[in-house]
């Protein structure tokens, strides 16, 4: 093999990252460890919904023709969108956290 190759091969085995994660093991080059604490703390934030009063008054602005709605989407639908698996995902986000 050529200098070329081998520069390859050794970068791709610095770069993948085993995942075991409900019984099966997915290689991975997006990596970073977290500590407990930070983890909690994404899953705190991804879980997190807005309070009635903001989605009430973005559906006020909804009805006089806005068109900005997170704030709706996040109450009421990003549990179910956080269950569901794609056919080309390995698990759900709920599944994940």
């Amino acid at each position: 093999m050529d200098s070329l190759t081998w520069v390859f091969i050794y970068y791709s085995m610095e770069k993948e990252h085993p995942v075991n994660y409900l019984g099966k093991t997915y290689n991975t080059s997006i990596h970073k460890d977290l500590t407990d604490e930070e983890y909690q703390s994404i899953v705190q934030d991804i879980r997190a919904r807005p309070s009635e009063s903001e989605v009430k008054t973005q559906l006020q602005q909804l009805g006089a023709g806005g068109s900005k709605m997170n704030k709706v989407y996040a109450y009421f639908f990003k549990d179910i969108a956080y269950q569901t698996k794609l056919v080309y995902n390995k698990w759900s986000i709920s599944e994940a956290l």
